[in-house]
């Protein structure tokens, strides 16, 4: 998350309330690590918001298109939205509007954004950019997203649908086109167009070609991130064959990280993820739900933040981190952005 982050657009948005928030986030973190007692003083500055859970694409990987989505589907209420940024938007610093599914499917995506560019929040989405039409790339510009990433996994048809089963790679490109048509028609620097590409064994090689591509295409930033498998199998159809852009090694027929996970993590104290339905979990690693810490159609955030669940759950975290089973393939901590390009002159 961290390297598509345009910071000076985060600082022009801090507040006093921000930074005290951000202070006793951190006061409580440090505390929970000296003491291994878990205690939360802030609410969590990062946000993740799931727009919805669906998604047109077929990725592999993915269990939004592979099939492997157990939780119910279905789109973010926009009022449930609006009550929750009522009682803390002056307290969050950033929001991340995706998680698993395609946002641009969800009818009030770019009202959310709207609404909490009005709190003067940080905002970013995630997407396969095959509904950004001139009409919708208009309405992102209007909404206020500061940054807009966009999978960009190849450098043509065949090798972009490789990994994005069911893409079209000429609707991503006219959807930057769109966008930047946009922002030219309205004047405004954002949001700022991220590419991301998924290395694989399929598409190792392209790298070069691709940052070629982008910096054609006036690409502010280029992303370039190694894959998640969970199986042995997987990871012998997808992990690239050089090791240096991959985070695992299969040693006696089993998956293990190359690097060793640190023992602890702080995103239980500094951020939350709210899926569509308002349930809220520990993390994006949390993909079906599997550690429910309450939901907004029956309490608000900062009881569930500070509530019972979530004690345990960071206890949890402290005493034994391995235990977590969404812990297990975590890419806390561990080297997963592999290179990237920017624009600096265009993010001043």
């Amino acid at each position: 998350m961290i390297r598509e982050i345009i910071w000076h657009r985060i600082y022009q948005k801090l507040t006093v309330a921000r930074i005290v928030n951000l202070l006793k986030t951190l006061a409580g973190l440090f505390f929970s690590f000296a003491t291994r007692k878990p205690a939360t003083f802030g609410l969590p500055p990062i946000l993740q918001v799931e727009p919805t859970n669906l998604c047109n694409l077929k990725c592999p990987l993915c269990d939004a298109g592979n099939g492997k989505m157990t939780r119910r589907r279905g789109y973010l209420e926009l009022n449930l939205w609006l009550k929750l940024l009522d009682k803390i938007g002056d307290k969050v610093s950033v929001i991340l509007f995706y998680h698993q599914g395609e946002p641009y499917l969800a009818p009030d995506l770019l009202m959310a954004v709207h609404a909490a560019h009005r709190k003067k929040i940080y905002t970013t989405c995630s997407s396969n950019g095959h509904f950004i039409t001139p009409e919708k790339a208009y309405e992102t510009v209007l909404s206020g997203l500061d940054t807009l990433l966009i999978s960009w996994d190849g450098l043509d048809q065949k090798s972009y649908s490789t990994y994005r089963r069911n893409g079209s790679f000429k609707k991503v490109q006219q959807a930057i086109k769109n966008l930047q048509n946009a922002k030219a028609k309205l004047q405004s620097k954002t949001p700022y167009i991220i590419l991301q590409c998924l290395v694989h064994r399929y598409n190792e090689n392209q790298q070069k070609r691709i940052l070629e591509q982008g910096k054609a295409a006036g690409i502010e930033r280029i992303l370039f991130k190694n894959i998640q498998v969970t199986t042995v199998e997987e990871a012998r159809n997808w992990l690239p064959q050089n090791n240096n852009f991959s985070r695992y090694k299969i040693k006696n027929e089993h998956l293990e990280l190359q690097r060793k996970p640190p023992v602890f993590c702080p995103r239980p104290w500094t951020t939350s993820l709210i899926n569509w339905d308002g349930r809220i979990v520990p993390c994006c690693f949390d993909k079906n739900a599997t550690y429910v810490m309450g939901g907004l159609l029956r309490s608000c955030f900062s009881t569930i933040w500070h509530g019972q669940s979530y004690r345990h759950f960071r206890q949890n975290m402290l005493a034994n981190k391995g235990s977590l089973t969404i812990c297990k393939n975590c890419n806390q901590g561990l080297r997963i952005w592999l290179s990237s390009r920017k624009r600096s002159q265009n993010e001043n």
